[in-house]
């Protein structure tokens, strides 16, 4: 059985159990849950109107999340997952407008009320200075848990593999595309 996303140490990597690969009626409702709960969490950081507390209450009241590409600091606690969130929502909305984060190549796998799921991640942002499209690549690894009927992170590690920059697009009023200032053709 899977011992948690940081079993071992906060480096140990993540290791679900996909044991079987077949669900039955209920897991298969349970795995559409956790598909809506890590859609939730994309929105929410996405959203100009969201706050750390949105982001806060998709965690268990244990829970945790890592951002391994800053280090080995793991933030326990929804104290400390607000905390952490309130400081990335203000960077990443200080200066950029459009975020998007998307997720694909889902792996989710339910025993009971344990959950495991692994995401691709691609996410990208305009940045205002300089006009630029950001362009992130990486994974999420979660442990969830089931608590009163509801899918909750128990463990969230976020990795980036890499990023880039290209010039950005910009959307005139009359529907036509513009490059850098220039009309496309």
């Amino acid at each position: 059985m899977n011992g948690g996303l940081i079993a071992g140490g906060p480096l140990a990597r993540f290791r679900p159990p996909f044991v079987t690969g077949a669900y039955t009626t209920d897991s298969a409702a349970d795995v559409v849950a956790i598909q809506q709960l890590l859609a939730r969490y994309c929105h929410w950081l996405d959203s100009d109107t969201s706050d750390a507390q949105c982001i806060v209450e998709l965690f268990a009241s244990d829970g945790a999340v890592w951002p391994a590409y800053e280090g080995d600091t793991l933030h326990r606690g929804h104290e400390a997952i607000h905390a952490w969130y309130s400081r990335y929502l203000a960077a990443s909305r200080s200066g950029s407008k459009l975020r998007r984060h998307l997720i694909s190549s889902m792996r989710i796998e339910v025993e009971g009320s344990r959950g495991w799921a692994f995401s691709m991640l691609d996410a990208h942002g305009v940045q205002l200075a300089g006009n630029q499209l950001r362009f992130y690549a990486g994974a999420y690894e979660d442990d969830l848990v089931k608590v009163g009927g509801r899918w909750f992170f128990q463990q969230r590690r976020i990795s980036l593999d890499y990023s880039w920059a290209a010039p950005a697009y910009e959307l005139c009023r009359n529907g036509k595309q513009v490059w850098n200032g220039g009309v496309e053709q």
